[in-house]
């Protein structure tokens, strides 16, 4: 017997959330990206879902991002990358060498909320 496997998803790039339509029950997302001459992102695809899931999911992406494991191995795929270009042209440049960046590596319940990188200009419809 065979199984007869769906083809992937499409998948589509979005630098950011363009708008969000929040209901009781179902909400919207619609992601965008950033042109040179545009305002505000351009929206490229939308998600309905039931507003419970869209919760459930932001909690799921904050978790996940929080996590010491996530935050360990980001700081590795970096320092490791700024070992391939050449510390010696990255210091040259201000970028700090790996080991630095191992060592100023926190998770961002350490983070001082002041230190926190802002979040980029958006517009966000809300639904009433």
């Amino acid at each position: 017997m065979t199984t007869k496997r769906e083809p992937p998803p499409p998948v589509l790039y979005a630098d950011q959330p363009a708008e969000l339509a929040l209901g009781p029950f179902v909400s919207r997302l619609t992601l965008g990206v950033i042109e040179s001459d545009a305002e505000f992102p351009v929206p490229v695809v939308s998600v309905a879902m039931p507003t419970l899931a869209l919760l459930q999911m932001a909690q799921d992406i904050v978790r996940q991002i929080e996590s010491s494991s996530f935050t360990k191995r980001t700081a590795r795929i970096l320092a490791e990358a700024a070992q391939r270009f050449g510390e010696s042209d990255l210091q040259r440049s201000g970028i700090p060498a790996a080991q630095e960046v191992k060592a100023r590596t926190r998770t961002a319940a350490e983070k001082p909320a002041a230190a926190r990188p802002p979040v980029a200009r958006k517009r966000v419809k809300v639904a009433d």
